[in-house]
């Protein structure tokens, strides 16, 4: 299988597992699934709320692909392996409340050790599943799961923004985050324009705040944007408070216009609209779908 190369921002992707070589850059984007990269060879960039995270070869990352996320560059020669999954999944598999939160805060996490046979496994379970049949798919899951719960028993180190810094919390070899570039300041500009909308979305934001955060034009802004993450600025908010929501709904019981409000919205009949689009449900049977255990 390729690399997934056509979005769908709507639901999820389900159950997949595949390796290939990285063919270049995959704009930014969201689905509902737990994600897992193996770098094989080389190394991939990716922007995860504003800050730029570099996989090495290693460890397995895992994050929640709910946040929109942003393959910005790698190795030429790049080779990785990728799965998918429904968080549901980790929830039933008995995954630990410090990964859950993690995992939800948006957080990439890193794997404490490594296992020297994933890559093989993965190749694996990646035959299995293009049988197509459901005694194979069923092995494949338990296998996955298998591993999952080795995971949780070794542990992780989040990778992400500490106080706004975008340090890495807890150093490892297997990824590691970026400084911002001077060399290129159109991508250090989209670094600190998305970084603004990820930690500012339940503000009222309008493009000129984020234009005046980088001292540009703001249709200028709009269209550096727009080229360099290969979506609006407005869609990339969206996505960030929708996000936002998802995670709310799964771990507190708040009410669902409160929920809205301090996710950003400023109508129910603009959260509604907005959540189904980028989730294909609504937000009482996504709660109820993926209610912590």
């Amino acid at each position: 299988m390729d690399v997934l190369d056509t979005v769908d921002d709507s639901g999820e992707y389900g159950f997949q597992v595949w390796k290939a070589r990285w063919g270049g850059t995959i704009r930014a984007h969201r689905h509902n699934d737990v994600e897992v990269n193996l770098i094989v060879s080389g190394w991939a960039e990716y922007l995860m709320a504003g800050v730029r995270v570099r996989l090495e070869p290693g460890r397995l990352g895992v994050f929640w692909a709910a946040t929109p996320h942003h393959a910005f560059g790698q190795h030429p020669q790049t080779e990785a392996c990728w799965l998918l999954l429904p968080m549901s999944w980790l929830w039933k598999w008995g995954a630990p409340p410090e990964l859950r939160a993690a995992l939800l805060a948006g957080k990439l996490l890193l794997e404490s050790e490594s296992e020297s046979g994933d890559v093989g496994a993965i190749e694996r379970w990646s035959v299995m599943l293009d049988r197509g049949e459901l005694p194979w798919r069923r092995i494949v899951e338990l296998e996955v799961e298998a591993r999952f719960r080795r995971l949780f028993l070794r542990g992780f180190e989040p990778l992400g923004p500490e106080g706004g810094t975008g340090k890495l919390e807890t150093p490892g070899h297997g990824a590691r985050v970026i400084p911002q570039r001077s060399g290129d300041l159109s991508e250090s500009t989209v670094e600190q324009m998305a970084w603004y909308l990820s930690t500012r979305f339940a503000e009222p934001i309008k493009v000129e705040d984020i234009a005046r955060h980088v001292s540009l034009h703001p249709n200028y802004a709009m269209r550096l944007f727009r080229r360099q993450a290969g979506m609006t600025l407005i869609d990339y908010l969206t996505r960030q408070r929708v996000a936002e929501a998802q995670r709310r709904l799964i771990t507190t019981s708040d009410d669902v216009l409160k929920i809205a409000i301090d996710s950003g919205f400023r109508s129910a009949s603009r959260f509604h609209e907005a959540f189904r689009h980028q989730t294909g449900t609504t937000p009482g049977r996504y709660r109820r779908a993926n209610a912590l255990a």
